[in-house]
């Protein structure tokens, strides 16, 4: 379960608007915060994979063409898969913030804080959803990774306003986030392509796409050399030559006879 924090090119406002993002601080050792208060028990999440700054949801490891290839990929070269198939984890939630709610998105190292705040203010205390949280980013670095989160409750609990108990009514619905991109965009994506309007990649399955695009990408090469390994065999086998350009078509039926060869 995941929410896009960002605007990216295709959200319209109205859209942004339905997103909490937490203010970036001025400077490093500064923060920023804001305070929220978390209206559900569990929040939803979801891998994604990034491709040119654009988000496409996973399908699941089992399923996915892009952990398909990123897997290969990580064997024989896990800088290489790392950089070029960017993947995190995203969590979200419905919270009420400034008396509106609002879809926060946060990932592994922010959930696994409230995770233990609420087991410990369940135990102890109550459900974590009777207070107010407070939820600090503060600047460590010059690059923009640098960022820790903290999240702070507000003691004591605090009842919830009539108006803040008739705006809880209207959280949104975050199946939109977590819903997984489509299989035929996340084939292209494994292949190194963003995916464009009413553009798909054949599956396996079908027959061969016509001459198009007949470049292969990092991807193809790096996948092609990972099967040719745990073959037992060398490029030169095939007659070719690493470090000299193959064509994709030439990548795409190796690949294909490999992965069906016992």
């Amino acid at each position: 379960m995941s929410w896009l924090t960002e605007q990216t090119e295709n959200e319209t406002q109205s859209s942004v608007d339905k997103f909490l993002k937490i203010p970036e601080p001025e400077a490093v050792n500064k923060s920023t915060e804001v305070t929220i208060r978390i209206l559900e028990s569990v929040p939803e999440d979801i891998w994604r994979h990034w491709l040119d700054n654009r988000m496409f949801n996973c399908r699941g490891i089992e399923t996915c063409p892009v952990c398909k290839v990123r897997n290969e990929l990580y064997k024989i070269d896990k800088e290489a898969a790392q950089k070029q198939f960017r993947t995190d984890h995203r969590f979200f939630f419905n919270v009420l913030h400034e008396g509106k709610v609002k879809i926060f998105g946060f990932g592994p190292g922010l959930a696994q804080q409230l995770k233990v705040l609420d087991v410990k203010y369940e135990e102890r205390y109550g459900d974590l959803r009777n207070y107010d949280v407070t939820v600090i980013k503060q600047k460590t670095g010059s690059k923009v990774w640098n960022v820790d989160y903290k999240a702070l409750p507000e003691v004591p609990p605090r009842e919830l306003t009539d108006e803040e108990k008739v705006a809880a009514e209207t959280r949104y619905d975050l199946s939109f986030v977590v819903t997984p991109a489509s299989r035929e965009d996340l084939l292209l994506v494994a292949q190194g392509t963003l995916p464009a309007a009413k553009e798909r990649i054949r599956d396996s399955s079908e027959e061969s796409p016509k001459a198009g695009n007949q470049k292969a990408t990092i991807a193809d090469v790096l996948m092609l050399k990972a099967l040719v390994e745990a073959k037992g065999f060398e490029l030169s086998h095939f007659g070719l030559v690493d470090g000299k350009e193959i064509d994709k078509p030439t990548i795409d039926k190796l690949i294909d006879e490999l992965k069906n060869s016992k």
